[in-house]
């Protein structure tokens, strides 16, 4: 597993670089630790006069010296990381230091390196509904085409994960990258799965109610055969799993579970746009990444 950390110096990064060792350590294969000096105050600077250059040269000339030592101490603490995991004979390490704007910088270089996942924390803000993503987070997510780890809060000592699925093939991706680099042994995995309302709330109101119930149950079984199923794939694997089925609207539905269960990490798969039109987040994975109380792990292959 090739993975890209993109970190600040915040105890949201360092947060994101223990929970990448947690989850990712035992497999990882390479971890680039990427920080991004934001250029973007020095435009339109360069025309103030050779004292105002000599300014900002020495200004950026600082903020690269401390982004060297940022450096340093992150791979410091990521060496921990996979030491702990068990993992720092396998993985090699390196780091790069990049300018610009930070979200398109990280995912240039995801690009470039072909990573696996990008992991990067949040700094949470709230609303009345919870927690939101930061704007270069939000931004990671929306403009590139790999998966993204994004840390809210520390692990717990047994990870509680929610994988969230609906038989689509970006949920598919998700299992298969679950099944691929399983998680820890002490994680207990839930897979999820909502069914959907068949009619709109006026239609609901109109139609009895044995009525409604016929029109949903072709869903509903197939939603249970899928949750079982996929359950089946992950105890094959000797992981610890349950099933949950769910009615309702799914991203308001998912980001209550994960409220209600105590969630350290959800799983979900996304759609994206093909050819030259970028990768966007569905409607339900966005709502759910942005709102949820705990980590998100988007797959968007």
């Amino acid at each position: 597993m090739r993975i890209l950390c993109a970190v600040d110096g915040s105890h949201a990064s360092q947060i994101a670089l223990d929970a990448m060792g947690t989850l990712y350590g035992p497999h990882a294969d390479e971890v680039i630790i990427l920080h991004v000096v934001d250029t973007s105050p020095f435009r339109g600077l360069r025309a103030v006069g050779p004292t105002g250059r000599t300014r900002v040269a020495k200004a950026r000339a600082a903020l690269d010296r401390t982004a060297s030592e940022l450096l340093r101490r992150a791979t410091g603490a990521v060496t921990t990381a996979l030491h702990q995991s068990g993992s720092a004979p396998k993985a090699t390490i390196s780091s790069a230091l990049m300018h610009g704007r930070p979200a398109a910088a990280i995912t240039a270089q995801a690009e470039r390196r072909a990573v696996d996942v990008i992991v990067l924390g949040s700094r949470r803000i709230t609303d009345d509904r919870g927690f939101l993503l930061g704007s270069v987070a939000r931004k990671v997510l929306a403009g590139n085409t790999r998966s993204v780890f994004v840390v809210k809060t520390p692990l717990s000592s047994r990870p509680q994960v929610v994988l969230a699925i609906d038989g689509s093939p970006p949920a598919h991706s998700a299992v298969c990258f679950l099944r691929r680099w399983p998680l820890p042994e002490n994680a207990h995995l839930t897979v999820l799965s909502v069914v959907p309302p068949v009619l709109d709330e006026l239609a609901a109101t109109v139609l009895p109610l044995a009525k409604l119930a016929h029109l949903a149950k072709p869903a509903a079984e197939r939603t249970k055969r899928l949750v079982a199923q996929t359950r089946e794939s992950f105890l094959g694997q000797g992981a610890a799993v349950s099933g949950e089925v769910l009615d309702g609207r799914p991203g308001p539905v998912i980001i209550k579970y994960l409220e209600k269960a105590k969630a350290d990490l959800v799983v979900m798969g996304s759609r994206g746009l093909t050819g030259e039109e970028r990768f966007v987040l569905g409607s339900v994975a966005e709502d759910v990444v942005h709102h949820a109380p705990c980590s998100a792990l988007i797959v968007k292959r």
